[in-house]
């Protein structure tokens, strides 16, 4: 049994940091019970009313992890103004990236990195499954930290 449908719509931002349309993203149901890790699980639906599809929340999540990268490798004490500038991102882009980047290790985010390089691969038909379970593999073991 799960419960009620969750629809949480997530806002896409562009490039220069400005937002842009709705995705259609969004949560369908979530799992009672726990799974590995004890974490919990749950069954997202990508584009399924003519929104974003598998491939676009896959780049987009591609694009922000480089971000991240770039984001980490500058100095501690640099603005974000700077930061903006050096990694050719909106400053408020920059002051959300500065801030997220406490959450992660540089091993953490090459570990991201070559997860989505490896379901990159997935996505453009090395993989005989279809892009939305290659996302999802992806997600899973983004999560799960392995």
């Amino acid at each position: 049994m799960t419960a009620p449908a969750v629809q949480r719509t997530l806002i896409l931002v562009k490039p220069d940091g400005a937002l842009g349309a709705r995705n259609d993203v969004r949560c369908a149901s979530v799992e009672h019970k726990l799974g590995i890790h004890a974490s919990p699980t749950c069954v997202m639906v990508y584009g399924d009313a003519g929104g974003a599809t598998a491939l676009e929340v896959f780049y987009a999540l591609l694009r922000h992890t480089r971000q991240l990268v770039a984001a980490a490798e500058v100095p501690p004490a640099m603005p974000a103004a700077e930061v903006a500038k050096t990694i050719g991102v909106h400053p408020f882009t920059a002051k959300k990236l500065l801030e997220q980047r406490a959450n992660f290790d540089r091993r953490s985010l090459g570990r991201a990195l070559i997860t989505l390089a490896d379901a990159e691969a997935g996505m453009k038909g090395k993989a005989q499954v279809e892009p939305e379970l290659v996302l999802e593999m992806a997600l899973a073991q983004l999560i799960g930290g392995r």
